[in-house]
C-alpha cells in the first residue's frame, strides 16, 4: 500500500512491510522453490481477506465452515466473499458451527472441498478448538 512517491522517496505505510517481512517471505520462498509466491501479511484481517479471497476466486472452496466465537468482522467478511461467486456455476456456501458442538462438525463437512475457519482464543471465557476431536 503506497501512499506517496515523492522525490523518489516511496512512502509505504509502515504496517505492509518492512525487512523482517520481507525477510520471512524470502526464507520461505527458498524452503518451498515450487512454490508461485509468497505474501507474510501483518495484520490478522489482512492475512484473512487475501487467503479467503484467493481461495474463492479460483474456485478451490465451495464451503467455508467457521466457528461462532469469531472477532465480530470475520463471520461479515467471510459472508462477503459470496459476492465474489455471484452467476457462477459453483456456488460458494458460508457455514457457521458452534464450538460447543464439534461433534457434530463432521457432519457439516459434506464432500465439497472446505476450509474450516477457528480463531485462537483470546477471551478467557471461550471454549478452545479440539484440533484432535475431528477425524473421518
Amino acid at each position: 500500500m503506497i501512499f506517496s512517491d515523492v522525490g523518489g522517496v516511496v512512502n509505504k505505510y509502515g504496517r505492509s512491510t518492512s525487512a523482517a517481512v520481507a525477510d520471512l517471505e524470502a526464507k520461505l520462498m527458498a524452503r518451498y522453490p515450487g512454490a508461485g509466491g509468497c505474501s507474510a501479511m501483518t495484520c490478522g484481517m489482512n492475512a484473512i481477506s487475501t487467503l479467503v479471497r484467493t481461495l474463492v476466486i479460483h474456485k478451490d472452496v465451495q464451503h467455508i465452515l467457521h466457528s461462532d466465537e469469531l472477532y465480530s468482522d470475520t463471520p461479515m467478511n467471510l459472508e462477503a466473499m459470496k459476492h465474489l461467486r455471484k452467476g457462477s456455476s459453483i456456488p460458494l456456501k458460508v457455514e457457521q458451527f458452534e464450538l460447543a458442538k464439534q461433534d457434530e462438525l463432521l457432519e457439516k463437512v459434506g464432500a465439497v472441498p472446505t476450509v474450516l475457519f477457528v480463531e485462537s482464543s483470546s477471551n478467557p471465557n471461550s471454549i478452545p478448538f479440539d484440533f484432535g476431536k475431528p477425524s473421518a
